[in-house]
């Protein structure tokens, strides 16, 4: 089963510091669209006093009907042209505003997943390495269990083709009985070493799994959020703030 190494993991990370440093520009280039969007509005003010001041100052001051008519036309234009940018700017910022909430959400989670996935990873790693620890020293015992059955079945032979004209009988028969019971002793200790690699949590590894689709998904809307904030900033005539070029400046 395939899983990400800790270098992956490393390198997830360091995609999520450039993610973070993507957030911070966006964020000035959102500030910077709300003090265009405020001077906007100082200058639709601006543009209605005059207005006013214009149309007073008629009430006292004969003009040209004509030129007074071009005049008001021109500044109702102006007016017109004002207050469209001003409806473009607030649905920009409020659209911006709810993309980058969903934008931050994503890049947290990414962070979750990859702090979560590298400290799956370690303890993995050591699960793994207890594991055959644990496998080496099965072998082992069953290979000593082996040999204890060899030699048992030779000191029985050699018994019974002595028996009653040896005085080492009776010794060959302790020797014989100690390893049987260490032979029994062995096996017990395979049978528990046994017990104890069935019991692992094989759900650890499908965890890790389930995590790193996540992490997939993860990036992959984030591809999106990035694709809509372009075409977004298209629409409405702002310039999209390119975070890569400023973090390949920054380098």
């Amino acid at each position: 089963m395939a899983y990400p190494d800790i270098h992956a993991c490393m390198k997830l990370t360091s995609e999520n510091e450039e993610l973070k440093m993507k957030l911070q520009k966006i964020r000035r280039q959102r500030d910077e669209a709300v003090n265009e969007l405020k001077q906007i509005k100082e200058a639709s003010k601006v543009h209605e006093l005059l207005r006013n001041y214009v149309t007073t100052r008629d009430e006292y001051v004969q003009t040209d009907a004509r030129t007074n008519y071009l005049h008001m036309n021109r500044l109702q234009k102006k007016k017109e042209e004002v207050e469209e940018d001003s409806k473009k700017s607030s649905t920009l910022l409020s659209m911006h505003s709810a993309l980058m909430k969903r934008y931050e959400k994503e890049v947290k989670q990414n962070m979750t997943h990859i702090e979560t996935i590298t400290n799956l990873n370690l303890g993995m790693i050591e699960l793994e390495k207890k594991l055959k620890e644990r496998t080496d020293e099965v072998s082992s015992l069953e290979r000593e269990v082996k040999i204890l059955q060899i030699q048992a079945k030779s000191k029985a032979r050699r018994k019974s083709a002595n028996r009653g004209h040896s005085p080492e009988s009776s010794g060959d028969e302790d020797d014989l009985t100690k390893m049987r019971k260490e032979n029994r002793k062995m096996r017990k200790d395979i049978g528990k070493l046994k017990q104890e690699l069935s019991g692992l949590d094989h759900g650890f590894f499908e965890e890790i799994e389930d995590i790193k689709f996540a992490l997939q998904q993860s990036a992959k809307l984030n591809s999106v959020y990035e694709k809509t904030l372009r075409k977004m900033c298209m629409q409405f005539g702002v310039p999209y703030p390119n975070p890569e070029k400023a973090i390949k400046m920054t380098r």
